[in-house]
């Protein structure tokens, strides 16, 4: 899931003036379509931006410990 949003970002971010208007279109259309929050919704987002960091340069820019937060707000377990 985190890769078709990195696609959607990245094609979003091709045509956009803005990235802030890209993560808020982006966050709206998580939430429809899967109906979650707006947290995990920002929570998806930002996993997907580390798998192009990722991609780009072979390494995350977050630490485990944040990366591990992120995968739990996602799945709802977060607090």
């Amino acid at each position: 899931l985190c890769q078709e949003i990195a696609g959607v970002l990245i094609r979003r971010y091709l045509v956009s003036d803005s990235a802030a208007d890209v993560r808020a279109e982006t966050a709206k259309g998580l939430k429809e379509r899967l109906s979650c929050s707006g947290r995990q919704a920002q929570a998806l987002i930002t996993l997907a931006l580390e798998i192009i960091h990722v991609k780009s340069y072979g390494k995350y820019r977050i630490s485990p410990e944040r990366l591990e937060k992120l995968i739990a707000t996602v799945g709802g377990v977060a607090k």
